[in-house]
């Protein structure tokens, strides 16, 4: 006798124990982007979703767009990706009809019968290999939102198992905002390291040594060329509490550390000029390093507290 039990069966009501379960995870992935894979398995899975993405519909991963598949092959995504992303017919219709703002849920009896689906090319050519006939989608971030990219997280069921009910719905708009702060922080943080990045690889094709200290003195990060001038150790070094300070074998080697902590007092009456240098003694007869300080304000996205 065939197995009866059913693939689908729903669990009952959504839990307060699985909503913080998913917040421990959404907010955690806001800092280890690795993790959103989890979290798209998690949400998905507490929608008995079968299949499910997180993604920038708009932004195609070949263009370091967001995309987070679950138990959708690779092939299949790469097609998706590549052909059929523009021809997307939930996500079309959903744009046509308006429902694609920010903190909307959209279930696909809302923009598409049935019938519709199964005629449509990226069903028959796509949706239906990997059992995809169902969703529902939660828009994180419309193209609206300022220096982000439109981003979606949709949960799939096959077209046998039961539709997404208003239950669906109300569980993923509550989840909504969770994941837009999340991510929201995540892309932020992903820009800032971005230039941050960009600014400090900079610096390091300069022949000039550039030493950036944070509010103690401590150095954040050297050039190529100020590295090699550390590495030296003859005139120019690191102290024991990590101060960018003179060499300890030569006279007045603790005054640059003053020195340069005075140059950053911000209630300092008298500036110097930049011209004025503080020379630094080497170990050689009449040589000398030529030290020059700019603060720089902690708004500079290269600051480091």
């Amino acid at each position: 006798m065939p197995d009866a039990t059913p693939d689908w069966v729903l669990t009952g009501p959504y839990s307060a124990e699985k909503l913080s379960d998913l917040l421990h995870l959404i907010y955690g992935a806001a800092i280890e982007p690795q993790q959103w894979s989890n979290v798209l398995a998690a949400v998905a899975q507490s929608m008995q979703g079968k299949t499910g993405l997180l993604y920038t519909p708009f932004l195609p991963p070949q263009q370091n767009g967001l995309l987070h598949t679950l138990n959708i092959p690779p092939e299949k995504t790469m097609l998706w990706a590549t052909k059929y992303l523009e021809h997307d017919l939930w996500v079309n219709r959903s744009m046509a009809m308006g429902l694609a703002v920010q903190g909307a849920v959209v279930i696909d009896s809302d923009v598409c019968t049935e019938e519709e689906l199964l005629a449509s090319e990226i069903y028959q050519h796509l949706f239906a290999s990997i059992d995809i006939g169902r969703f529902c989608s939660g828009v994180v971030f419309d193209t609206s939102a300022d220096g982000i990219p439109a981003t979606a997280i949709t949960a799939h069921r096959p077209l046998h198992a039961p539709p997404f009910s208003e239950q669906d719905r109300a569980w993923l708009a509550l989840l909504l905002p969770h994941l837009s702060r999340a991510l929201g922080l995540m892309f932020r943080l992903d820009n800032a390291r971005l230039q941050a990045a960009s600014l400090l690889a900079g610096l390091d094709g300069l022949a000039l040594g550039v030493v950036l200290l944070n509010a103690h003195g401590q150095v954040a990060h050297a050039n190529q060329a100020a590295q090699q001038v550390l590495a030296r150790h003859d005139g120019l070094a690191c102290d024991s509490e990590g101060r960018l300070n003179g060499d300890s074998a030569l006279p007045r080697a603790d005054h640059l550390a003053a020195w340069l902590q005075q140059q950053c007092l911000p209630a300092a009456v008298e500036v110097t000029h930049f011209a004025n240098a503080y020379l630094v003694q080497r170990s050689g007869a009449g040589k000398v390093y030529s030290v020059q300080c700019c603060p720089l304000n902690a708004a500079q996205p290269w600051q480091v507290s």
